[in-house]
């Protein structure tokens, strides 16, 4: 521990070193990642169960971090992919750069006071520019197929375009519900407009499988009567009497689905079980059930159809009743069960659902990271209409100018502007250093071609070079950068700020 309060500990590192050394760890741990050659990650957890991502919220989300200070970036990836929906490794790249710059200038006497400030004026200098960086002309498609780029759903991207523009056009992302299903290639995905899928399947495969104009009753309780056998004695007489309690039982079991189909019920979705007789009158009576739904998926279904969860048979009204336009069951042939799509909901309703199919489990969880990813930029695309050219541009054409700010402040200050200037040139030295080309060449080309008037010129990924003018392969949302900015800047002067790690005392403690 640095600087410690107990004089038994050694000082032999600063708070400020430490906690700066960590940065540049988690920085370095998705700095491979980047871009469209990036590389993956393999994390394991203690069941031996691997992710294979190369998404910086998720390796930092799901890696194991020992250091306190690992927290604020964490935070940091988090509030980009909930603000921006993707940029967390830029936003942590930037993060750790800030920190180095600083580390260097501390070393040579700047106190950390003028280097917040300095980093202050530089950030709001590159907003400044990055705001005349926008485009007018460009697409969707564009938008979504940059998001894709290097990740595994890079492979399929024309057919999941169509699907990312399709949810990203027709709802908020936190309105599209994913679903995935391994098995089957990754253009075997496939999205529902106007619905939900769930994967879930009917209780009795001789139920109907599919019903038109349905009303749904949805239950958080069990649809049983308890045996007579667990925890009572019954004792009889004769076996008549026997027979005619089971015969009682199951009249009671037959009165609820009587009592529902009266209703016009013609869908039961249940949160736990479903007696295997209710489950029989059901299938012999057109009716579909469907049982064991957990919380999250019953509010989904109810949000969906406009039903009510009630807690009872005896709770159930007509006005708690669901209602869609259709649902059925759905499979492809390498599927080893269907799904269920309830589809055609009011149009008070809306709801839009992706179902992502892949060769195998890791590789449909990714292409749902990838696609949930472009869903939410294409989104913000969609109804901001900002963007600008991607491939390091940005950061390189705010460089450039928050150099020219620099060279207008007094004091030292001037020098941590200048610091800024150059953390801004880590995103295209990683992005090019990651595709196999030089990386301190590729970003004097791509300054040269900014200082010519090209603030649209970025990096060509193929040979390192500079590529200018329309049509533009890398588009992404200005808020994307914009959010990675901000974000990145608070984290590290949120970490240049703490000069001393301190062991607190146990909140149980006396006295506490």
């Amino acid at each position: 521990m640095a600087n410690a309060i107990d004089g038994t500990q050694s000082q032999t590192r600063t708070a400020e070193e430490v906690n700066i050394d960590i940065v540049k760890q988690m920085a370095n741990l998705v700095a491979s990642s980047l871009g469209p050659r990036g590389r993956d990650k393999m994390l394991v957890d203690n069941t031996g169960g691997a992710t294979f991502t190369n998404d910086g919220a998720t390796i930092l989300r799901e890696t194991k971090f020992e250091h306190p200070t690992t927290k604020i970036i964490v935070g940091l990836a988090k509030t980009i992919e909930s603000e921006a929906y993707d940029g967390t490794t830029s936003g942590i790249l930037l993060a750790g750069e800030l920190c180095r710059q600083a580390e260097m200038l501390m070393k040579e006497g700047v106190h950390v006071a003028q280097i917040e400030d300095g980093f202050e004026i530089g950030r709001k200098a590159a907003l400044e520019h990055l705001i005349t960086l926008g485009l007018k002309d460009f697409t969707l498609e564009q938008i979504a197929g940059t998001a894709m780029t290097g990740k595994q759903a890079g492979m399929s991207k024309e057919h999941l375009t169509k699907m990312c523009i399709n949810a990203a056009t027709k709802t908020k992302p936190s309105e599209v519900n994913m679903v995935i299903r391994p098995g089957s290639s990754i253009t075997d995905s496939y999205d529902l407009e106007d619905g939900i899928i769930i994967d879930k399947q009917k209780m009795n495969h001789g139920m109907v499988e599919h019903i038109v104009d349905a009303h749904i009753a949805l239950f958080d309780c069990d649809l049983i009567i308890p045996k007579f056998t667990e925890g009572v004695n019954v004792n009889f007489q004769t076996g008549a009497d026997a027979d005619a309690y089971s015969q009682k039982r199951k009249a009671d079991i037959l009165s609820i689905g009587a009592h529902l189909k009266d209703m016009g019920v013609s869908v039961v979705v249940g949160g736990r079980d479903i007696d295997p007789v209710l489950s029989e009158y059901f299938a012999r009576n057109d009716m579909m059930a469907i049982r064991r739904c957990n919380a999250s998926l019953l509010e989904l279904i109810a949000e969906a159809t406009g039903g009510m969860i009630v807690s009872s048979i005896g709770d159930l009204a007509k006005e708690d009743l669901g209602h869609c336009g259709e649902i059925y069951e759905h499979s492809l042939p390498s599927w080893d069960k269907p799904v269920l799509h309830i589809a055609k909901l009011h149009e008070n309703q809306q709801r839009h659902s992706v179902l992502c199919t892949g060769p195998s489990q890791e590789a449909a969880d990714e292409v749902a990271r990838a696609l949930d990813d472009a869903i939410g930029v294409t989104w913000l695309a969609h109804t901001s209409s900002d963007v600008v050219t991607g491939g390091g541009a940005p950061q390189v054409s705010m460089a450039l100018y928050v150099q020219q700010v620099a060279n207008t402040i007094e004091g030292l200050e001037q020098l941590a502007v200048e610091a800024y200037s150059k953390a801004l040139e880590i995103i295209p030295l990683t992005l090019a250093k990651n595709c196999g080309h030089n990386p301190r060449l590729s970003v004097i080309n791509l300054k040269a071609s900014h200082g010519q008037g090209n603030t649209d010129a970025f990096l060509n990924v193929a040979n390192g070079g500079v590529i200018t003018g329309n049509p533009y392969e890398v588009i992404e949302p200005m808020g994307v950068i914009e959010v990675g900015l901000k974000a990145a800047t608070t984290a590290a002067i949120q970490i240049l700020r703490i000069d001393n790690i301190i062991q607190a005392r146990d909140p149980n403690q006396f006295g506490a």
